[in-house]
């Protein structure tokens, strides 16, 4: 399954997890990038050219990586977004609900 903004990940373990430290960790995808198009620096090799990252809560810390790195867990229902005035709230299904 592919992630996407918002979903909860855990890090498998990889060369590139491992020397990172996070194998194991469970993190928040708070974005997604084409690094030849935005620059960001991607941990490891990128073959797709598509990128996600990863937020680790406990260290404050977030980390930009190849899909291939992470796992789907789930897609962090009850997060809360705004944006402007409007308030969106996420679902178990991964869909974000507008709410008022």
């Amino acid at each position: 399954m592919p992630v996407s903004f918002g979903d909860n990940v855990r890090f498998r373990s990889t060369p590139v997890t491992e020397r990172l430290g996070v194998a194991g960790q469970i993190g928040t995808v708070y974005g997604e990038s084409v690094p030849s198009a935005s620059g960001v620096e991607v941990e490891g090799p990128c073959p797709s050219d598509f990128a996600v990252n990863v937020f680790i809560e406990s260290r404050r810390e977030s980390f930009w990586v190849s899909p291939e790195h992470v796992e789907f867990v789930d897609h962090g229902a009850g997060q809360v977004m705004t944006i402007g005035e409007k308030r969106f709230v996420r679902d178990a299904s991964g869909e974000w609900m507008e709410r008022h």
